[in-house]
């Protein structure tokens, strides 16, 4: 028995010594994922894809990196990682290479890649949360990284109705489309030390543009400070609040697009005044 006790004060030590993730400004709790290739998913909906973004389209979180993303090394070959923090297969693709966040939106007979940074010195800070959105509707597109917003005179309309679910955290092979590759040696390998909080998509642009005399416009923003409260433009919005695997990954949207984790443990983060985690628990 003393030595059981021991054990399980020994490993309550450590846990309690492991450094702490703040709450995001959304607060409560967040997403995060147990090993690469894990993910939270929807199946297919045709409001995800086919009937989304006619109207406008906005998605936005918040992220947080435990550690910096490795680039791929020209020298010895060693790939980079990337880490897919929103996708549809074929539809969408939201996530992070190097230092910056990269995209890619395909409609029917058009499609649109770019990337943009986090911050003004082209470093992806780690330790502290950021908020980033991305938007679009007929005659422009913008996205927010903390503070910045920039727009462009670059229009689109609608998604490609494909097949594929809706994943969040995480990746499967093949990677996504924003990978380096192709490049000689292996393909960039998937990152899992980030946690994901309030992922908001709605079927409107959340910050609209009235004036569009320049192709190009930057402006500062104040940044969210609470959760995100549904309305009659969201189509899906997840808080990751709750202390089970089935609350934590509830739709907050009402259009019932609840996740499913994807993948052998699910990490539960405890509230309040407590700072630990409880490590990860086996699904049922």
């Amino acid at each position: 028995m003393r030595v059981l006790v021991f054990l399980i004060l020994l490993g309550l030590g450590g846990v309690a010594s492991a450094p702490a993730i703040p709450p995001s400004p959304a607060g409560g709790g967040y997403f995060t994922i147990g090993a690469p290739g894990e993910y939270a998913f929807i199946p297919d909906r045709l409001d995800l894809d086919f009937r989304l973004g006619r109207t406008g389209f906005t998605l936005e979180l918040w992220f947080y990196l435990k550690r910096p993303l490795k680039d791929v090394n020209d020298t010895t070959g060693e790939p980079g990682e990337i880490w897919a923090l929103v996708y549809k297969a074929g539809s969408y693709e939201i996530g992070l290479a190097e230092d910056q966040v990269n995209l890619r939106m395909n409609g029917p007979g058009h499609s649109r890649s770019w990337g943009f940074l986090v911050s003004p010195d082209g470093r992806l800070p780690i330790n502290q949360w950021h908020y980033i959105a991305v938007m679009f509707e007929a005659e422009y597109r913008q996205e927010v990284a903390n503070t910045v917003l920039k727009g462009a005179l670059d229009g689109f309309r609608g998604f490609i109705n494909t097949p594929g679910p809706l994943c969040i955290g995480g990746a499967r092979e093949p990677v996504l489309g924003f990978d380096p590759a192709p490049r000689d040696g292996p393909p960039s390998t998937i990152f899992s030390e980030g946690v994901i909080d309030e992922v908001r998509i709605s079927s409107i642009v959340r910050y609209p543009r009235e004036n569009l005399e320049h192709h190009f416009w930057q402006e500062t923003i104040e940044v969210p400070r609470a959760p995100f409260e549904p309305d009659a433009h969201t189509v899906a919005l997840w808080h990751f609040d709750g202390w089970g695997e089935a609350e934590r990954l509830m739709d907050a949207s009402g259009n019932g697009h609840h996740l499913t984790y994807h993948g052998n443990s699910f990490e539960v983060r405890p509230w309040g005044k407590l700072t630990t985690t409880w490590g990860a628990i086996k699904r049922r």
